[in-house]
């Protein structure tokens, strides 16, 4: 393995070349980084090594066979954009990819492995926090868009993920929204959008916080992945001990 870096003042260059199953995987890296904005460009090939809990989520139905299918990229290309003014902070995550070898769900939602296909996928985040004395709010907003020469299923064109917080002395208040595009499926021709609201209610008295939740306020029953759905709406309730030392 080779790797060498390079520091000019603000910019920050690094090139390695990894091993992953007996091939070299070259890596290019350029960054520029000041207290308020971070720009970084990435460069890479090869193979891509996982852990199998990389892989899995068991929030899907989806498996994996012995071996696991290949993953491997011609190039792919990664620019990443950050302004970062204390309480606000805006960034741009997004990659160009030119698959040799890709990962798909499959036939029995068994991962299996496509080649030649090329990948966009672009992800714009807000964050922001406003304060006083008596009350702090926080908002955390993020677009995703993706787009591919060929069909992937489960891959939603557009989604939105919004996570809204408020602080009131003891009280806080959050809110978190999904919405997540239509996508194609593996047995169905098209999975209709789902929208996803779950909100949370708290009280904390020193280390102790009393809770309540809810999950799919809506009750959006729509089908995520090929026969399967959200579940109806649920409700939670419980206590939190929190201790630090």
């Amino acid at each position: 393995m080779f790797t060498g870096k390079l520091h000019i003042r603000n910019f920050h260059l690094a090139i390695s070349t990894p091993t992953v199953h007996g091939f070299p995987t070259p890596n290019f890296t350029i960054q520029y980084l000041n207290p308020k904005i971070k720009l970084e460009t990435e460069i890479k090939t090869g193979c891509i090594y996982k852990t199998l809990k990389d892989h899995l989520n068991p929030n899907t139905p989806l498996r994996y066979a012995i071996p696991v299918p290949d993953e491997s990229l011609k190039v792919g290309v990664n620019f990443n954009a950050k302004l970062d003014l204390g309480k606000h902070q805006i960034g741009v995550l997004s990659s160009v990819k030119n698959w040799n070898s890709r990962p798909v769900p499959g036939e029995d939602f068994e991962i299996a492995s496509i080649k030649n296909v090329k990948e966009i996928n672009i992800n714009v985040m807000f964050q922001n926090q406003f304060a006083n004395k008596l009350i702090r709010v926080e908002n955390d907003l993020h677009f995703n868009y993706n787009w591919t020469d060929t069909t992937i299923a489960f891959l939603a064109e557009y989604a939105i993920y919004d996570t809204f917080k408020i602080y009131f002395g003891a009280l806080d208040i959050s809110l978190e929204t999904e919405y997540i595009s239509k996508r194609d499926g593996i047995y169905t021709e098209m999975l209709s959008p789902a929208l996803i609201i779950n909100p949370n209610i708290g009280l904390k008295y020193k280390f102790i916080r009393i809770f309540a939740s809810v999950y799919n306020l809506t009750d959006d029953r729509k089908e995520i992945f090929d026969h399967y759905f959200l579940n109806h709406r649920q409700y939670a309730g419980g206590l939190e001990i929190d201790f630090r030392f």
